[in-house]
């Protein structure tokens, strides 16, 4: 705290919030703390990673301005088209409701213009160790 009291450029900061629809929800007043740090965080370098399956249910004016979405598995129709009113998520429709192949995401980032399908892999500790050692050598 003392840091953003005196003027001095704070730290960067990820605040990670699961279920996140029961704190910045649709009804949620823009000027409680957790709405404010969603909407207003990166000016103080807080930046805000929120998990939901809800997308509905978090606040229209937060989700529209996420600029980083990464969809794995939505299994409900009204949360599809909530989440088809963003970027072009609407291409995806379909494959998000049908698609349950395991690490398979659409992939929204600020610094690309469309949604882009991925595969994510699953964490291999052993591989990865296996993979800085070869890169060691």
């Amino acid at each position: 705290m003392a840091v953003f009291n005196t003027g001095r450029l704070p730290p960067h900061m990820v605040v990670y919030v699961e279920e996140a629809h029961n704190i910045i929800g649709r009804a949620a007043p823009l000027t409680e703390i957790w709405p404010t740090i969603a909407k207003e965080g990166a000016k103080a370098r807080i930046a805000m990673v929120y998990a939901t399956q809800e997308v509905s249910s978090i606040h229209p004016n937060i989700l529209a301005n996420t600029e980083n979405i990464l969809v794995s598995h939505l299994n409900n129709e009204n949360e599809i088209n909530e989440l088809a009113r963003y970027y072009d998520f609407r291409d995806f429709a379909v494959s998000l409701i049908r698609t349950q192949d395991v690490g398979f995401a659409r992939v929204k980032t600020l610094s690309n213009p469309f949604v882009i399908p991925v595969q994510i892999d699953k964490f291999d500790p052993e591989r990865e160790k296996q993979r800085a050692a070869a890169t060691k050598g």
